[in-house]
């Protein structure tokens, strides 16, 4: 599929896939990564002083240092949502030490619209590819584009 049929800024888009995403870190909760297929995803993650301490006012009991943490985030309300995309290009490719590229993939990134299907500036906002080989990537035949916005200063 030409890059031209890929979604494009102001597109509207949807997908079931949309439902199976996960953060990309404990620590980085602004962008959930999606793939259409995880529902689980524990990593074990090392508590920081300050989280250590922020928990231990909260229970009264010191917790262990390391700790599992699913990262997967499934909803199914967001597989039937209506997102709005904010950011389509070609990124995420890099050269590894041996000399060698990993080519840039068609990411984008969409803000989930608000349930009066209205843009949402504190919508949640997804990221994903639909080229090359990412982790989160979907196939584009499950990215539907179902409209256009256009954006307006006032």
């Amino acid at each position: 599929m030409p890059l031209q049929d890929f979604p494009q800024l102001g597109h509207v888009i949807r997908s079931s896939a949309f439902a199976f995403a996960y953060w990309p870190s404990h620590d980085n909760k602004k962008v959930l990564y999606v793939d259409g297929r995880t529902r689980r995803m524990i990593v074990q993650v090392e508590l920081s002083t300050s989280e250590s301490h922020e928990q231990a006012i909260q229970t009264g009991v010191m917790p262990e240092r390391w700790q599992e943490v699913d990262l997967a985030v499934y909803d199914e309300s967001r597989g039937n949502a209506l997102f709005v995309v904010e950011e389509a290009r070609l990124t995420g490719g890099e050269s590894d030490l041996r000399g060698g590229r990993y080519p840039d993939g068609w990411r984008v990134r969409a803000r989930r619209l608000g349930t009066d299907d209205l843009y949402d500036p504190s919508g949640e906002l997804i990221e994903f590819y639909l080229s090359e080989s990412f982790v989160h990537k979907l196939d584009p035949q499950e990215v539907e584009i179902v409209g256009k916005m256009q954006m307006r200063f006032v």
